[in-house]
């Protein structure tokens, strides 16, 4: 079984963990709930309440969890995820990631850890 993302529009940790998967280069088969009627079925299938999903055979992650989105991508594709990746999650970008309406957030730069950035996910 493949990995499969499931995903809405205007969810901004849908976007955000796409983003991350992305730059990770870890492939996966995106499932828009909205758009997608049999995406929404299993969406539904996964018992899950939230978004984004991550699914890939016995396994779903909820939400955007880094820990724990680092444990599964280590144990299934030996890929150590870098640490920037929790500072999508913490305090300081939480409010801005849930009050964007738009395409393009703020985020740790991988290259600079105490530089903002500003990143398109489109």
């Amino acid at each position: 079984m493949h990995l499969e993302l499931f995903t809405q529009p205007l969810c901004p940790y849908s976007r955000i963990l796409k983003h991350v998967l992305n730059i990770l280069d870890v492939p996966f088969i995106e499932r828009d709930i909205v758009s997608d009627r049999e995406a929404r079925k299993d969406f539904v299938h996964t018992g899950s309440k939230i978004l984004p999903v991550l699914r890939d055979q016995n396994v779903v992650i909820e939400g955007f969890h880094p820990e724990k989105l680092r444990y599964y991508l280590y144990a299934r594709y030996g890929i150590v995820m870098p640490r920037w990746v929790d500072d999508l999650a913490v305090h300081r970008f939480h409010h801005l990631v849930t009050q964007s309406t738009s395409s393009t957030i703020f985020v740790v730069s991988p290259l600079s850890p105490t530089k903002d950035t500003h990143v398109r996910l489109d």
